[in-house]
């Protein structure tokens, strides 16, 4: 691998390749999601659909309010974590990031060996400009 390309074994990581990898690390806790047409939520508890109290509740987080809510659903409050996002999301303070791969599965070495070195994760798609 030179710089951010894959190199010649750009199979090596997930199944049909990839263009770039890099490292995100912000300086902040963040939303890795779907950026481009946006997700679905659902709660965790009665799968009905919360988009609109989720995203009121991450723009509260966002300016320094607990990552939760309280469902309009079940009543219940749930953690902006717990909540069930299609696709997949996931709060995390640092991301290796793939862009134009050919599919989001790694290989099972890979995610062995991530899991190994880092614990659990998760394969987040985002789309974006």
């Amino acid at each position: 691998m030179r710089g951010d390309r894959p190199g010649g074994k750009v199979d090596g990581l997930t199944i049909g390749g990839f263009a770039r990898i890099w490292l995100d690390q912000p300086t902040r806790m963040v939303l890795y999601a779907n950026q481009q047409g946006g997700f679905r939520v659902r709660c965790p508890v009665d799968d009905q659909s919360i988009a609109g109290a989720y995203g009121r509740a991450l723009k509260a987080w966002r300016g320094g309010a607990a990552r939760e809510l309280v469902c309009p659903s079940c009543t219940q409050t749930h953690a902006l974590d717990d909540c069930v996002l299609v696709p997949t999301g996931a709060f995390g303070s640092s991301a290796i990031v793939l862009s134009d791969v050919g599919t989001i599965e790694l290989t099972e070495r890979v995610h062995a060996d991530l899991q190994a070195a880092i614990g659990p994760f998760r394969v987040v798609m985002r789309r974006s400009l």
